[in-house]
């Protein structure tokens, strides 16, 4: 029986490559047992691990682990659209953001965006919205995309997050958290959190990421890190109920890497 984060990475896996298994539940069901099924008869693949690895191949393991990266996309998107030439709607998820696309790619708050858009939005009818919206928030960034077409390809979403966030993102979450003897699996969901919360560990609301930062500079103690996760979630309301899952998902699958670790 799979684990949940087994499921989630094969799952996130699935759908990216084209395989239909169903929304992404974290539940190795008849639907994923199908897809999986289908993966490896059409690749040629019988041997499980094999499969998996060929699935996730265009993932750069140096940077983050296939378990990682399919988390953050679950955690930022949701089920992955259905194979790389499927559109990722573009949002404005909050007052405080701006607009956003492909894999939490934020247009308010990331540098060099037009750079970035340049290469990696294909369309230019799409590229001009986009480019309009840079470093626009809340009301006046759904004003700037309001009808208009400006989602991008699922493709499109990946290369930017693969090429441009996942490096950047690496090499601050080292900074604020260092990873030591924390096994890889474990360290992608430290840099879940930083995607999601940014790497400020000042201030009442930051005390368990201060902690976190403390027993990564000590080297010791990381089996307290993932009460320190759950502990953040009671800095949401119940009606954020997707960032207080993240919290849950990231505490949970950072133990089970630790537990790997000591086998």
């Amino acid at each position: 029986m799979l684990t949940k984060a087994q499921a989630l990475t094969r799952q996130c896996l699935l759908r990216i490559n084209g395989f239909d298994c169903g929304h992404v539940d974290m539940v190795w069901g008849p639907k994923s047992r199908y897809a999986w099924n289908l993966a490896k008869k059409m690749s040629d693949v019988n041997d499980d691990d094999q499969l998996e690895k060929n699935l996730a191949e265009v993932i750069d393991t140096r940077l983050i682990t296939p378990l990682g990266y399919c988390a953050i996309v679950y955690f930022e998107i949701g089920s992955p659209p259905l194979g790389k030439a499927s559109l990722v709607p573009t949002v404005v998820p909050s007052a405080a953001s701006g607009v956003t696309i492909g894999i939490g790619y934020d247009l308010a708050y990331e540098v060099n965006v037009q750079r970035i858009l340049r290469k990696y939005v294909h369309d230019e009818r799409i590229r001009a919205v986009l480019s309009n919206a840079v470093g626009l928030k809340g009301s006046n960034a759904k004003a700037a995309i309001a009808g208009k077409k400006c989602d991008i390809s699922l493709g499109e979403a990946l290369s930017l997050f693969e090429n441009v966030t996942l490096p950047d993102l690496r090499r601050t979450t080292e900074s604020v958290f260092p990873r030591g003897t924390i096994p890889e699996d474990a360290f992608a969901m430290l840099m879940s959190l930083v995607y999601n919360r940014g790497p400020s560990i000042i201030g009442p609301r930051r005390k368990e990421m201060a902690e976190i930062h403390r027993i990564c500079k000590a080297k010791t103690g990381y089996d307290k890190i993932p009460k320190l996760l759950t502990d953040m979630i009671n800095l949401w309301p119940d009606t954020l109920s997707g960032l207080r899952k993240r919290r849950a998902l990231e505490a949970e699958f950072f133990a089970e890497a630790l537990e790997r670790q000591r086998q």
